[in-house]
This record gives C-alpha cells, structure tokens and sequence, in this order.
C-alpha cells in the first residue's frame, strides 16, 4: 500500500509475545500480510489520536474517548434525555473481547493458566481507561476487538478509500450508508493520508510499534 511518492514498510519489530501471537492469527484470520494489516491499523491511529500516536490523548471535546484508536471508557454519572444512566461501552467491549479470544479459540493463547495480565484487571478497575495503556497493549486491544467483532473485516482492504468505507461501517456505527454523515466521515478519514504518508516515511526505521 506504499504510495510512489512516500514509499513505507510498516513492520512490528517489538518483543510483546502476546501481540506476536494475535498478529501471526490476524493475518491467517483476515488472509492478509502483516504489513497491510499493520499499514492499516497505524493509518486508523493516525486519524483517530489526531495524527499524533499519542497513547495517552484524551478525545479533544472532553468526551470519552482515550487513547490511539479513542475508544471509549466507561464513565459513570452520564444521563440521556430521558434522565437514565447511561456507560459507553467501547473499551469494556475490547476487553471482554481480548479476554474472549483467549479463553475460547483453542488456536490462540496469549496468557496461560497463571491467568490474564494484570494490566487488564488494572484496566477494568480504572473505569477502562484505554489511554493509561502502552502502544503495544493498545494496538493488542484493537486486534482482538475487531477479530471477535463479527461485521469488522480488512481482508481485501488495500486502497484508503476501502479502508475509509470500513471504518465508518465498523468505528462510527449509527451512521447510515449513502449519507451526508457517513460521507463526510469518510472523506475526513482520507483527507489525513498524505500527512499520514508523510509522517510514516519520515520515521527512520519505518515502524510504527517500538522496536
């Protein structure tokens, strides 16, 4: 997916043995290389913490979202119109999902029997909030919560324009295909790109993911 102009090999060249073994299955998963996947992922990183990679950014309204992909903590004491309580459940969704992908595929162990990190019981406890998360675990949530997600897929995303479309189905759901909303949605996401390719080309060892 490199383009002539910016030419980039996303690779992860880290020792997370967790987020080896979810990588490895991801890309049988989605019948994808790794650089594809990770091109994608980083550019829907980039986009989502404001083309800053920043893992511990903070949603710039002051909403709920934390971290490289803002996925939403839980955050109580939010009322709807009607007056009810109400949780968003983006980052406790991604959890439960990790936690899923463990302890159900019989084809992927990320922790043994001495049981789950405690920076996910850490995680939980703190109302899930994502961006107390280093890049590696945030980049481990993001895959497992979209290989449990049954509608998210990036087998045979290889342009920005297919990448832009899936990620207004999967990460801005409630918006409609063939609507002003979900085109300016899309349009958003690809108006990031070639700061995008500018930004990945210019780091020296081409990694997204620390070594």
């Amino acid at each position: 997916m490199a383009n002539e102009e910016y030419p980039t090999t996303v690779s992860y060249q880290g020792e997370n043995p967790m987020l080896r073994t979810l990588l490895d299955a991801a890309t049988k998963h989605w019948e994808t290389d790794e650089s594809t996947l990770l091109e994608n992922i980083a550019k829907i990183g980039y986009h989502e913490s404001a083309g800053t990679f920043d893992p511990s950014i903070q949603q710039i309204d002051g909403g709920p979202g934390r971290g490289i992909f803002q996925y939403e903590m839980d955050r109580p004491g939010q009322y709807n119109e009607e007056g009810k309580e109400y949780i968003n459940q983006g980052a406790s969704t991604a959890v439960n999902r990790l936690i899923a992908i463990n302890s159900l595929d019989n084809n992927i162990t990320l922790w043994g029997e001495g049981g789950q990190p405690e920076w996910i019981n850490d995680l939980i406890n703190n109302n899930y909030n994502v961006g107390e998360l280093n890049e590696e675990q945030q980049y481990l949530l993001f895959l497992a919560d979209k290989m449990r997600d049954p509608t998210a897929s990036f087998k045979g995303v290889d342009t920005d324009e297919e990448l832009a479309a899936e990620w207004a189905e999967e990460h801005q759901a409630g918006t409609k295909a063939g609507t002003q909303e979900r085109e300016d949605i899309i349009s958003k996401f690809l108006k990031d790109m070639p700061e995008y390719e500018k930004y990945i080309s210019s780091l020296p060892l081409k990694l997204v993911l620390p070594e």
